[in-house]
């Protein structure tokens, strides 16, 4: 996996707010490992398109999410 300081400098803000928005019946091991594969999965499409696209200092993405109820 490459390098991606857009994704570095994205995760830095949104964790917590990701984080927060998780359920409190995951243990912080599942938390972990849901916004692992979430920015796994950002600097996936990142690399698959052109990384210099992502590059300035100001990095926009959208999130949604639907929570599935057992």
């Amino acid at each position: 996996m490459f390098r991606c300081p857009p994704c570095e400098a994205h995760r830095v803000w949104s964790n917590a707010s990701l984080r927060s928005g998780l359920s409190d019946s995951r243990t912080e091991e599942e938390k972990d490992a849901v916004l692992d594969q979430l920015y796994d999965t950002v600097r996936r499409k990142i690399a698959q398109s052109d990384p210099d696209k992502y590059r300035s200092e100001c990095f926009v993405s959208r999130l949604i999410a639907q929570k599935k109820m057992d």
